[in-house]
């Protein structure tokens, strides 16, 4: 009762003031009606019952001492006093308001990525007590499909990806786990659903306890089981819930369906839960789900790989423990017959020496991970980008704050007689100390909520630049409990921190100064008496420059990056893929389509060269492989691997790439030929020194899929100059280009084909024909991707490019905020001075001089903000010198440019408070004196 008492005092208190008001006004009605009955005269009535009833403000009092909340009344009372106190100054309330929307705002969306990326955990019931498997050691004696990270100092590799053995090895020495189950994305995914073709479609193939083992149950339908995972079940396929939704609008008659899933005809079995997209990489969606029973059909290209047992490593594996089991307990389990299974998985026939896969497999270790948030690779790979990210929005925040604070400093001064008074009435300094930071607070309260609005704009274009992952990254930034909670403690630390110290300061007042001279004595000090508000305002212009010089060194790279000479003639250069198994071609008849394709490119007027390859220069990827040479071994810490693609006859004519040696991929390169390459300068050098390398053998895994085991060996036949066609970074790698049909074993998927054409005119022409030609060839067939090369390009720099112009952007903001704060306070500083100043022209200084002398002094605070901003920023770079390219991390042009600009901004923003110095009337000083 007593609680419900204090609310309504608290919320209803002019409703309750009003009521008390009309029962003591009734009370003394009664009295004053009884007295005129006794024979009092109406006012001798109304006296009497005011004596008798007593002090009615006293009671009144009384009454609210019992029902009031005292400490919340007063937060609501230094509230409602501080929003009048921001509305009264609608200036001062928009800039600070506006400075730390966006700083906190570009925190809040910066955070939310990091929140998705880092943070998250799958959605799926105890997360924590998922475990990921994964193996180290030298290296793995098989080839790998999943990431692998090795240590540079210990060479010592870890890799996540297991044989379907292994698989099977786990999942009959599983004693100790609830659940183990196996999963893995599914490469080159084509989803045709009613005759159309899906875009950016990504499947996983799952082992049959996959949704199980998670947890999971589906939303509609069924999930798959062990069951659908065994041969000769039916074909079956679980979709996404958002796929659903945005495919089939929630229809629940999809279950039962039937879809195409490279060309394997599937029936949807079930939808998986609202927001589960399974346990891929951050960023990978897996919107289809299909038994690993299906792999060697949803996947021909891995069919031929795939009929030794567990010859490549695909799968990753998770498990549960049971209750009560540790995961060191299940690792030392298991460590054995994973070991046994590397054995086991020794291909026949190998040209490589079986002891060089043995040792391997000896020296592997099994270990595991926490599991809650699925794959962890590519978040490692991400973590330094969020991290740098989060500093360069860090130091806006920073910057924002201090110029709140300035802004706080200088509304304290113009507010000292009112705290003068207020201090003089019986205020206590605490009191009022309390009462501006309640104002700091809702400065910062206002930015937080209107950071919120910034930050889910500011997610959105991070997203659209595509700061991290490729075209298919897919990833949910919506404000969750973390984000929330992220915005609300950097908006409570942001008002305390920065609202504590001009909260401090303005309540530091002389009494008996104030009020014997007031504002006018003020100004008649020559002295400085807001020493804080110059460090802030250096800080300020030391942590600008520091964004300025990461903004200088970014832009440089981005054009630098730009500007990189590949090493082939990309002028005129347009790419485009091709993919003949869209348009309802087998993949046999890859290679015929795709030179009828490039036969009817030739025919077009301006085209001066046509041809096509597996990988698409510059598209940032390009497969790997493990060179064994025929005549001579390796030394055993060399790196034996080396980039290889698949080219079409007339490649390196096509792209201008200089032949060096020998001759290039012809027509007669066919599956009937012997296996021949052309391999460029990186790749001589490396495994043949100074030798002239034409005529030698060498092997590689396309080599053994492609003939027949022992006899499995490539002539190289050519050699081309160095060319970066993976990526303008770093120095030119080893790299083999084979025959684009010359496979014998159809382990190779011919359905897809990446195209050059080089064109003497307009590019914009020159596409449109393209697509007309392509279209006239086959109505189905089409052109994707098809963009100029410096367009592709400019794909593979979406970090730089998001760096870049971030890191300008920010930098001009705060340089925006230091010419905004040096404005305010030299302008503040004249007005203090503005006595002394009338005095010095009154004695003769001219107007020069005292423009001089402002200018002068704000020049002393950007110089020594200059030289702290250099020293920071030397200190700062070095954390980003591996995204530079072409500039050095303490390029002197970039510090020399920046301090400049900073220099002249200041001296800029001091202009007019100077001339107006200069215009102080002196009679003023005289009748300050």
């Amino acid at each position: 009762m007593k609680l419900w008492t204090k609310l309504r005092a608290l919320f209803l208190r002019k409703r309750l003031e009003r009521e008390m008001a009309e029962e003591m006004q009734a009370h003394l009605d009664e009295l004053a009606e009884r007295n005129v009955a006794a024979g009092l005269s109406a006012d001798e009535a109304r006296y009497a019952a005011q004596r008798s009833f007593g002090g009615v403000e006293q009671f009144k009092e009384q009454a609210r001492e019992v029902r009031r909340w005292g400490w919340l009344e007063n937060v609501l009372q230094d509230v409602r006093y501080g929003w009048r106190q921001l509305a009264k100054h609608p200036g001062f309330t928009l800039v600070a308001v506006g400075s730390l929307a966006l700083g906190i705002g570009a925190n809040t969306a910066i955070f939310s990525l990091v929140n998705a990326v880092m943070l998250k955990s799958l959605p799926v019931p105890q997360p924590e007590e998922l475990m990921l498997f994964q193996w180290t050691g030298r290296h793995a004696p098989h080839p790998t499909r999943g990431r692998i990270a090795r240590d540079p100092v210990t060479k010592i590799e870890t890799g996540n990806a297991f044989s379907a053995l292994a698989f099977t090895r786990f999942q009959e020495n599983a004693g100790e786990l609830a659940d183990i189950f196996a999963f893995a994305s599914l490469e080159d995914t084509k989803v045709r659903i009613d005759g159309e073709v899906e875009t950016s479609a990504v499947a996983q193939v799952v082992s049959g306890s996959y949704f199980a083992g998670l947890r999971v149950n589906a939303a509609l339908g069924r999930v798959l089981t062990p069951e659908d995972d065994r041969p000769g079940a039916e074909p079956v396929v679980v979709i996404s819930d958002r796929f659903w939704q945005r495919r089939f609008a929630a229809d629940r008659a999809v279950v039962g369906k039937t879809i195409k899933i490279n060309d394997v005809s599937v029936t949807v079995v079930g939808v998986g839960p609202p927001g589960f997209v399974g346990a891929l990489e951050v960023g990978e969606a897996a919107d289809f789900s299909v038994p690993m029973s299906l792999f060697p059909q949803v996947l021909p290209v891995m069919a031929v790989m795939m009929k030794r047992p567990g010859f490549i490593w695909y799968w990753q594996v998770m498990g549960r423990p049971k209750p009560g089991v540790k995961a060191e307990q299940v690792v030392a389990t298991l460590d054995e017959p994973f070991r046994q299974s590397t054995l086991e998985d020794i291909p026949n026939g190998v040209t490589w020496d079986p002891q060089q896969f043995s040792a391997g497999a000896e020296r592997l270790r099994l270990q595991s991970i926490a599991g809650g948030q699925g794959l962890q690779g590519a978040r490692a790979n991400y973590s330094r980008s969020l991290a740098i990210l989060s500093g360069l929005t860090g130091l806006v925040l920073l910057i924002a704050c201090l110029n709140v604070a300035n802004l706080l400093l200088a509304r304290g001064a113009r507010r000292r007689r009112e705290i003068a008074v207020r201090l003089a009435l019986g205020a206590g300094r605490p009191r009022l100390v309390r009462q501006l930071l309640t104002e700091s607070l809702l400065l910062t309260g206002l930015g937080g909520l209107a950071g919120l609005l910034v930050a889910h704009w500011g997610s959105g274009l991070i997203l659209a630049l595509r700061p991290i992952g490729g075209d298919a990254f897919s990833l949910n930034v919506a404000v969750d409990h973390r984000v929330f909670g992220f915005t609300l403690a950097v908006t409570l630390v942001t008002g305390v921190l920065f609202g504590l110290a001009p909260a401090l300061q303005a309540t530091r007042v002389d009494l008996t100064a104030e009020f014997a001279g007031g504002q006018t004595g003020a100004k008649c000090r020559s002295v400085w008496r807001w020493p804080l508000s110059q460090v802030l305002m250096v800080a300020q212009v030391a942590l600008a420059l520091v964004l300025l010089t990461g903004a200088g060194l970014f832009a440089r790279t981005l054009f630098n990056l730009q500007r990189e000479d590949p090493g082939y003639n990309r002028e005129g250069l347009l790419l485009f893929n091709v993919d003949v198994s869209a348009a309802g071609y087998a993949s046999s008849q890859g290679v015929e389509v795709h030179r009828r394709v490039a036969e009817r490119l030739r025919a077009i007027p301006g085209v001066t060269g046509v041809t096509f390859s597996r990988f698409a220069p510059m598209n940032g990827s390009m497969a790997r492989t493990r060179i064994t040479l025929a005549d001579r071994v390796l030394a055993p810490n060399q790196d034996t691997t080396a980039l290889v693609d698949d080219v079409e006859a007339g490649f390196f004519s096509a792209l201008g790439i200089p032949l060096l040696a020998g001759r290039e991929v012809t027509l007669r390169d066919n599956v009937a030929a012997p296996l021949v390459a052309v391999v460029n300068q990186a790749f001589v050098e490396r495994f043949y020194g100074r030798e002239n390398p034409l005529g030698h053998h060498l092997t590689t895994m396309r080599a053994v899929f492609a003939k027949t085991p022992g006899v499995a060996d490539i002539e190289i036949v050519g050699v081309v100059r160095d060319a970066k066609y993976f990526d303008v970074r770093g120095p030119v790698q080893p790299m083999m280009f084979l025959p684009y049909a010359q496979d014998s074993s159809g382990a190779f998927n011919f359905s897809h084909a990446a195209f050059a054409v080089r064109v003497s005119g307009g590019v914009g022409e020159a596409a449109a024909a393209i697509r007309r030609a392509v279209r006239e060839l086959d109505p189905k067939l089409t052109p994707a991707d098809l963009r100029s090369h410096d367009e592709q390009t400019a794909r593979l720099f979406r970090q730089e490019r998001l760096f870049a112009r971030l890191s300008v952007f920010y930098g001009g903001f705060a340089l925006a905020l230091v010419s905004i704060g040096l404005f305010g306070l030299m302008s503040y500083t004249v007005a203090r001075r503005t006595n002394e100043i009338g005095i010095r022209i009154a004695l003769g200084a001219l107007p020069a001089r005292v423009v001089a002398m402002v200018l002068g002094h704000s020049l002393r605070l950007v110089l020594v903000g200059v030289l702290l901003g250099i020293g920071a920023s030397v200190a700062a770079v070095r954390l980003v010198t591996h995204l530079l390219f072409g500039v050095t991390a303490l390029d002197p042009l970039t510090f020399g440019a920046v301090a400049l600009v900073t220099i002249a901004i200041g001296l800029a923003a001091s202009w007019v408070p100077a001339r107006r110095a200069a215009k102080v009337d002196p009679m003023v000083a005289l009748r300050c004196e």
